[in-house]
């Protein structure tokens, strides 16, 4: 941990604007630290509860009523072998998921209490990176954003504003309403970018290692 003695020195080199972005910083850090836990912990002990969540938002899945994890197991149980094959490790790759958000938590926590402000640069950076990311996830998602392979076009959907070619007997997915999602993500990490440069404004980057 740092000493009060060594926080006391930084805050007064920072002038009176430390105080501002040291919360700033808190409380950006803080949301992670507090949110990721409550996902990662519910999908280490069972990958499909997130899954499960899709069912409260998606009209596909709330109209099939999929939105508890008995239902989840009970569509991929339901499918060919194939299918239910690739569950097993859809599951396995959400509760790896779910071990990330637990540690980038943990993280988040450790720079909040340990690492004084002007050396949070790079952690801001990593998190805008992380937030922004995800954000062109959910607009390649929604909008068709050229941003890797559009998914639901490789599972037979139409871009953005575009029919598909339907297969006989099966109706093409439609694309999810994450806009709410894209949205908070863009901006969370658009702030962690300003934060992260306000933080080697504040203090010097280092030469030596």
């Amino acid at each position: 941990f740092v000493s009060s003695s060594r926080c006391s020195s930084v805050m007064a080199g920072l002038g009176g604007f430390a105080p501002v972005l040291a919360w700033l910083s808190h409380i950006w850090l803080g949301i992670p630290a507090l949110l990721y836990p409550i996902g990662g912990v519910m999908s280490i002990v069972d990958g499909a509860a997130k899954l499960a969540m899709a069912g409260g938002v998606d009209p596909v899945l709330k109209e099939k009523e999929i939105n508890t994890k008995e239902k989840v197991y009970e569509t991929f149980k339901n499918a060919d072998e194939v299918s239910t094959q690739l569950a097993l490790y859809c599951i396995l790759f959400v509760r790896n998921w779910a071990s990330f958000e637990i540690a980038a938590a943990a993280a988040c926590w450790c720079v909040i209490f340990m690492v004084p402000v002007h050396l949070r640069a790079a952690p801001h950076f990593i998190m805008a990176f992380l937030r922004l990311s995800i954000g062109l996830n959910d607009a390649n998602t929604v909008f068709s954003f050229p941003w890797g392979a559009d998914t639901v076009v490789k599972l037979g959907g139409a871009k953005k504003g575009q029919v598909s070619d339907a297969v006989v007997g099966k109706t093409p997915p439609p694309r999810p309403n994450v806009f709410g999602s894209f949205a908070s993500h863009m901006v969370f990490g658009l702030v962690d970018l300003i934060i992260a440069i306000l933080c080697l404004a504040q203090g010097d980057v280092p030469t030596e290692f």
